[in-house]
């Protein structure tokens, strides 16, 4: 089973995705089983994301409280400590989707597959859910909003011109 966790400013990141006719997150639902935690889900809530439809969604609890408490302790709100929580969970496939520089630091060093949007992207395209005419458009506009390095687009184009 594949699982992937998605955090709060990444569905805030698909709303206008979704918005500007970039992605669908069907696509997501095709490729895996997308989850939250209670903890994102009130944020979802209070934010208001109404182009999502969430009826797919499969709700966690926290999952490990000592990953839980030892992120709250390093200043991570409860959603993101709750998003960290799950990453150790026991299925094929795993991962935890954050924009976060703080989550993805901590996911490295707890060795969670904690990656970027874009980087959920790059495996789409791989696997080809999806083409790399749309791959290079997220690129591009995912380094237009500065949610990517230019160091990064360019690796990422690099990577795209040598895919087959």
């Amino acid at each position: 089973m594949r699982i992937i966790f998605i955090d709060t400013c990444t569905w805030l990141k698909f709303e206008d995705l979704e918005t500007n006719n970039l992605f669908s997150t069907s696509i997501l639902f095709s490729f895996s089983s997308i989850a939250i935690t209670r903890e994102i889900q009130k944020e979802l809530k209070y934010y208001s994301v109404s182009k999502i439809d969430f009826s797919q969604v499969i709700i966690y609890p926290i999952s490990d409280q000592r990953l839980y408490k030892e992120a709250l302790e390093l200043g991570l709100d409860e959603s993101d400590a709750s998003l960290l929580s799950n990453g150790k969970i026991d299925v094929d496939e795993l991962y935890l989707i954050s924009e976060d520089g703080a989550i993805l630091a901590y996911g490295e060093i707890h060795r969670l597959n904690v990656i970027q949007l874009v980087d959920l992207f790059q495996i789409l395209t791989a696997l080809g859910y999806i083409d790399k005419t749309k791959f290079y458009q997220l690129i591009r506009y995912l380094r237009d909003q500065q949610n990517i390095t230019k160091k990064k687009g360019r690796d990422l184009l690099n990577w795209l011109k040598s895919f087959r």
